[in-house]
């Protein structure tokens, strides 16, 4: 959280029923914290504030989201140490090595304050939020990450044949709902200069109109 394609966040209450579930019971909950740079609400809680399953808590990090470090592949895990024993068992015998530079560039991305891209997600948000309600698409609000998730499947086309088409007579690219496990909707990313993503949702709403 927040969530990959809505762009939602899990309140205190539906973190707390996960707690409630999972505490006492020999389970891990992976914790996927990838987007908690990029959240637009001042709401924002993660299941790693519960201490007292500090041992069963896997948090996940990457520097391809508040870093934009997409194509370097480079991430990292924080957990008990027993855990990160058994995984480096694992780690040693899957991964070769990272490059030098590469780890180097990660040190200097965790000294930068990404906040100034905040600023400039919310107003791409924004934008998309006001364009696709333009155009009279069904969608929630993102409360972080870069996507929208808005709804099409009034238009009796799966999400798969929707993007077809789209890309093919419209020359903008979506991500299919079917993906995601929903095939109602379908997943369009912000993370893209202004211009370009008003250019997408003209060109969005003249290939609706066109339906």
């Amino acid at each position: 959280t927040p969530n990959n394609p809505t762009g939602t966040i899990l309140n205190e209450d539906s973190l707390k029923a996960v707690h409630d579930a999972v505490k006492g019971k020999e389970i891990f909950v992976i914790c996927d914290d990838v987007y908690r740079q990029i959240v637009y609400t001042g709401n924002y809680h993660s299941f790693t504030e519960f201490h007292d399953l500090r041992e069963q808590i896997i948090l996940v990090q990457s520097f391809s989201k508040p870093y934009a470090m997409t194509g370097w592949r480079m991430g990292y895990l924080c957990a008990d140490a027993s855990v990160i024993d058994r995984m480096q068992l694992a780690h040693s015998v899957t991964i070769t090595s990272t490059p030098a530079m590469f780890q180097d560039a990660a040190i200097k991305a965790l000294e930068t304050d990404p906040s100034g891209m905040l600023k400039q997600y919310q107003r791409r948000r924004d934008l998309m939020v006001r364009r696709i309600g333009e155009i009279g698409l069904d969608m929630t609000e993102p409360e972080g990450a870069f996507y929208v998730f808005p709804r099409t499947d009034r238009f009796g086309m799966t999400s798969s044949e929707f993007c077809t088409r789209l890309i093919k007579e419209a020359g903008v690219g979506g991500t299919p709902g079917q993906c995601f496990g929903d095939d109602r909707f379908i997943r369009f990313s912000y993370a893209a200069s202004d211009d370009m993503l008003a250019e997408a949702m003209n060109r969005l709403e003249r290939f609706i109109r066109s339906l």
